[in-house]
């Protein structure tokens, strides 16, 4: 029997999605919100990256003087930002025990933001993701069952784009139309038949969706208007750098959107320069111009985003 996803998030308000690291577990889970929460929030929990009291605080938020280094005007929390829309937990089971337990309490809806005395409500649909089989996680001890089942009332599978490969040429377009909206990649890039064709031949199992997105970024960097089948050749398995000529070809500040759009998190200075095989100064100046035009922003961890538009 198959079991519609979006009926089940309707009904139970909550799903689970399974796949490997890169397949889209966060497309489909946007796709999902579209679906059952249009022009709503979605609001995305890297479990992977929190923990702790940071996971605390960032979840319940806090009030003004909640403790010392915190906002002046207090910050409002996840779970508040999610009402009326989605919270999507993000690789859950990378969470310890801990923060299992938090995100337990969390996704009840009720929550009290630190430093404050009395509790807050918030509804929302929960979507989880993981590349964990979380069920075995439950049977050896490191994964609470509680958890698990609040959050799997449905488990969506993303499988591999060894399995599905019209969604190579999908994947890729859309890529190229994000660059050319970014301004890293010429106005009126496209495609051929051919480069298409090439393209989803390729064994993309490491990586999946993401080494899609990383192959078309490098691509575009050759500047040409239409890209061939002999664009996707060493490009595609493993080169980092861009050759010499085609950065000749580039201006520095388009060389360094395309690479910090190619990565997610951002990417500190010296990452950059690793990846971009620009120079120091070089990037720096692209760097600054880029943020002057409003283009990138400098985060935690003096990281280097794409700003959001």
């Amino acid at each position: 029997m198959c079991i519609n996803p979006v009926a089940v998030l309707r009904f139970f308000r909550a799903v689970l999605i399974v796949g490997a690291s890169g397949a889209g577990k966060t497309t489909l889970a946007k796709e999902l919100a579209d679906c059952v929460a249009p022009n709503a929030p979605f609001v995305e929990v890297d479990c992977a990256a929190l923990e702790g009291d940071t996971l605390r605080a960032e979840l319940f938020g806090y009030v003004r003087g909640a403790f010392t280094g915190a906002n002046a005007d207090g910050r409002t929390g996840l779970l508040e930002q999610a009402n009326g829309g989605v919270l999507f937990l993000d690789e859950v089971g990378n969470l310890d025990m801990r923060g299992q337990r938090l995100i337990l309490k969390a996704i009840e809806g009720v929550f009290t933001p630190v430093g404050a005395s009395s509790p807050r409500l918030s509804r929302f649909i929960v979507i989880a993701a993981t590349n964990e089989d979380l069920a075995a996680r439950v049977e050896a001890g490191t994964f609470r069952e509680d958890l698990y089942f609040r959050i799997a009332r449905e488990t969506v599978e993303v499988k591999s784009l060894s399995t599905r490969p019209e969604d190579v040429a999908r994947i890729a377009q859309e890529r190229c139309a994000e660059l050319v909206d970014l301004g890293a990649a010429p106005e009126g890039s496209r495609f051929s038949a051919g480069a298409l064709a090439a393209l989803c031949r390729r064994d993309f199992t490491r990586g999946e969706a993401r080494a899609v997105q990383n192959a078309v970024s490098r691509a575009l960097l050759l500047c040409y208007d239409e890209r061939d089948a002999d664009d996707f050749g060493p490009l595609v398995v493993a080169e980092r750098h861009v050759s010499a000529p085609a950065r000749a070809s580039r201006s520095k500040a388009d060389i360094v959107l395309a690479t910090l759009a190619d990565v997610e998190g951002g990417l500190t200075r010296a990452e950059l320069v690793d990846l971009s095989g620009l120079g120091d100064r070089e990037a720096g100046h692209a760097l600054q111009d880029l943020r002057r035009r409003g283009l990138v922003t400098i985060g935690q961890g003096k990281r280097w985003q794409v700003c959001a538009r």
